[in-house]
Order: C-alpha cells, then sequence, then structure tokens
C-alpha cells in the first residue's frame, strides 16, 4: 500500500508544519488566517454557476458549507469597531481611527472604495492596450477603438 502510507506521510508532514509555532517561517508558509481566507475565496468561486455544475465541485461547495459560514461569522468587520474620527482620504479610501469593541484597542482601518479600484485597473488595462496596439512591428496589424 504505497499510495496509503505516500498519504499519511504528507498528512503527517503537514500536521508538523502547522504544529510548528512560527508557521510564518516554515518554507515561506503562509499563516493559517491566509489558510482561511484562502478557502473563502475558494469556495466562494466555486460556488459560481458554471463550476457548481461539476458533481466534485458540488460535493466540495456542500461539504465544506458549514465550515465556510463558520470561518466568516469569526472574521473581524466593521461592526466589531466603533469609530473614532478620520485620519486621512485618498483616491482608493478612507483610513479611520477606530477602537476595538472587544479589547478597547485603538486601530487605524483602511476602508478601500473597490469600484475606484476596478475602474483604476481598467484604466491602467486600457492604456497597456492602447500602447500595445500603437506598438509598430512588421508582423503586428492594429486596430484601436
Amino acid at each position: 500500500m504505497p499510495a496509503v502510507r505516500a498519504l499519511e506521510d504528507r498528512g503527517r508532514a503537514l500536521t508538523e508544519a502547522l504544529a510548528v509555532q512560527d508557521v510564518l517561517a516554515y518554507r515561506g508558509a503562509i499563516d493559517t488566517g491566509a489558510m482561511l481566507d484562502t478557502l473563502l475565496a475558494l469556495h466562494e468561486e466555486l460556488n459560481d454557476r458554471p463550476f457548481v455544475d461539476s458533481p466534485n465541485v458540488a460535493e466540495f461547495v456542500e461539504r465544506y458549507r458549514a465550515a465556510v459560514d463558520d470561518v466568516r461569522s469569526w472574521r473581524l468587520g466593521k461592526t466589531d469597531f466603533d469609530f473614532v474620527r478620520t485620519l486621512a482620504r485618498g483616491q482608493f479610501g478612507i483610513v479611520d481611527i477606530v477602537r476595538s469593541k472587544h479589547n478597547k484597542g485603538v486601530y487605524a482601518m483602511k476602508t478601500l472604495n473597490k469600484r475606484a479600484l476596478l475602474s483604476q485597473r481598467e484604466v491602467r488595462l486600457s492604456r497597456a492596450a492602447r500602447a500595445a496596439a500603437q506598438t509598430r512591428h512588421a508582423r503586428t496589424a492594429c486596430a484601436v477603438s
């Protein structure tokens, strides 16, 4: 049973890696919070219509739905803080001084404007496409709209 043995070895290696006090130092690994964020993102992406039609994906989505709901409820959000004052405003968002409702600590919270970020990304992509289209090369046909 070499396949079973290999699976056990991989499971043991993963358990040992997660047991390391400084997970960030373990071969450049990500921390547990980042792993949970990845699970949330993956679950959300796979929950989309084209993917969920696959039986394996549907099984994954259903199997981890409760765990994803738990993780989502554990995440900190705006409602976990009291607003103190605005520190700065920028093109892509606002930085506020906030006080934690849990430990009364004072923190800076950056709130990004997703619409502005996406708009800026579209502008950069459009400029890059236009620059590429304006490049003259013997084997390139260009059309700029």
